[in-house]
Formats: structure tokens, C-alpha cells, sequence
């Protein structure tokens, strides 16, 4: 058809609609952004304490005993909180990045903070992406574990 046009070839307006759904939406990925920066301060301190609680909760166990075991899966415990609270901070601050430079650009009518408000919003998914692909990677492993293991069970 001769009607049809790309996008990327006309300049995309920002309409009244638009406007008001990008400010909008740049306000609450402002607050989830917030409460995920409260959250990884939390899971950083709970993995402290679960590293601490593990090592002291299996002391008290038959053949707890042995400190150098205990020691090391409270500390590998205490690492993957630790992970899990970088990968939730790191998300948090592009979630804000996005949202910061949406407010700014749409405040100031400034293209550059728009394209970088962007771009931050970009990493964000790409990130929620590379972890949902990790999380599937793990769930499949552990089903295809699980079968194997119930099937030699068995025998």
C-alpha cells in the first residue's frame, strides 16, 4: 500500500494522551524503583543474618559439628542473598533512571532526556530478561533432576 509509512522515517509525536501516560508511568516506575532500593537493603541485610543464623541454627544439629561444612553453606547463603540484592539494586536504578529522565524530559521538553530515559527503561527489560531466562535455565534443570532422580528411585 502507498498509505503505508514507517515510523522511524516521520517524527513520533507526543501527543496530550501520550503525555499524560509517560508522565504517569514514569511516576510509579519512580515508586517501584524506591521500594526495590528498599528491598535490596533489606535482602542485603537478611543475608548477613541468614548467613549467621544457618552457621548457628546447624551447630545444634547431630554432626553439626563440623564447622568448616557449616561454614561454607552459611557463607554460600549469605552470597546468593547477597547476588539477589545487587541483580534487585541494579534493576531498581535503572527502573529510576527511567523514570528520573522521563519526568525531567517531559517537564523541559528535552529530547536527549527522553532517548536516555529510554535507553535506562532498554537495560531494565534486558536485565528482566536475562533473569527470567536464568530462573527458566535453573527451573528445567531441576525438573529434568527431579525426574532422574525419582526414576532411579524407583529401582
Amino acid at each position: 500500500m502507498d498509505t503505508e509509512q514507517h515510523l522511524l522515517e516521520n517524527e513520533l509525536l507526543i501527543d496530550t494522551i501520550t503525555h499524560s501516560h509517560l508522565k504517569e508511568t514514569a511516576m510509579w516506575a519512580k515508586f517501584l524503583a524506591i521500594a526495590g532500593f528498599v528491598m535490596s537493603i533489606f535482602i542485603a541485610i537478611a543475608a548477613v543474618f541468614a548467613g549467621t543464623m544457618f552457621n548457628k541454627l546447624s551447630a545444634g544439629l547431630p554432626g553439626g559439628g563440623a564447622g568448616g561444612i557449616n561454614m561454607m553453606a552459611g557463607g554460600m547463603i549469605m552470597i546468593v542473598y547477597l547476588i539477589v540484592a545487587a541483580v534487585a539494586f541494579f534493576m531498581s536504578l535503572f527502573l529510576f533512571r527511567f523514570g528520573n529522565k522521563m519526568q525531567t524530559a517531559l517537564k523541559v521538553h528535552d529530547q536527549e532526556n527522553f532517548n536516555l530515559s529510554f535507553q535506562n527503561l532498554k537495560v531494565y527489560y534486558r536485565f528482566a530478561g536475562i533473569i527470567t531466562i536464568i530462573y527458566l535455565a535453573i527451573v528445567l534443570l531441576a525438573l529434568i533432576g527431579g525426574i532422574t532422580v525419582a526414576m532411579f528411585a524407583r529401582n
